[in-house]
């Protein structure tokens, strides 16, 4: 990793399409996949505690609720899993990512075009600021890890994305899902669960 270390003499930032990350990818085939497995899931649960007319009934309710909110609400748990989660707000950024396009003047003489990729951690430079900056050349310029900005001593560096716990999340969720439908695993405890609200002709 090659550091360089120079005055910033030009700043300016612009959007474009973020890089596709496929921890992300499969997050998102994961939250389609459970569009068919709650339904399912619903299904078997009602069938085997109250029968088939509930578990009937049961469906027609969650399609009402769907489509009282939109199908986009269930393929797009994003939002739910920033509030319940908001360090994992970054990593649901699709689409449009912010460039930070430096030009640093080495103490040494002469200009080098920098980019770094993301939102920043802690506040931006300034035109002036002395910046030691981390990174590798690639096509002539310089696409910085992380740096120090020595005139504020604030540490310059993308935000991390974490889009390993998204996908780690999405996991957990899709396999508890599986566990139940195929193997039953959580029959014994859901039945548990439910008989204090299961009347004595559910039971016999």
């Amino acid at each position: 990793m090659a550091v360089m270390r120079g005055r910033l003499t030009r700043l300016r930032f612009y959007e474009e399409e973020g890089q596709e990350d496929w921890r992300l990818v499969l997050s998102r085939l994961g939250w389609y996949a459970l569009l068919v497995a709650v339904p399912v899931s619903v299904w078997r649960l009602f069938s085997d505690m109250w029968g088939l007319l509930h578990a009937t009934l049961a469906i027609l309710i969650l399609a009402v609720v769907v489509r009282l909110l939109g199908p986009s609400h269930f393929l797009s748990f994003d939002e739910v899993l920033c509030r319940l989660f908001p360090r994992l707000r970054p990593a649901f950024r699709l689409g449009l990512v912010r460039i930070w396009d430096r030009r640093l003047r080495l103490e040494e003489g002469g200009e080098v075009a920098c980019l770094l990729r993301g939102d920043l951690v802690g506040a931006a430079p300034v035109e002036g600021d002395i910046l030691r900056l981390a990174g590798s050349f690639r096509q002539v310029t310089f696409h910085v890890s992380q740096g120090w900005n020595e005139t504020t001593d604030a540490r310059l560096a993308p935000r991390p994305t974490r889009t390993i716990w998204v996908f780690g999340l999405t996991a957990a969720i899709s396999g508890l899902f599986l566990f139940y439908l195929i193997i039953g695993a959580l029959d014994d405890f859901l039945h548990q669960l439910l008989t204090p609200f299961l009347s004595p002709d559910d039971l016999g």
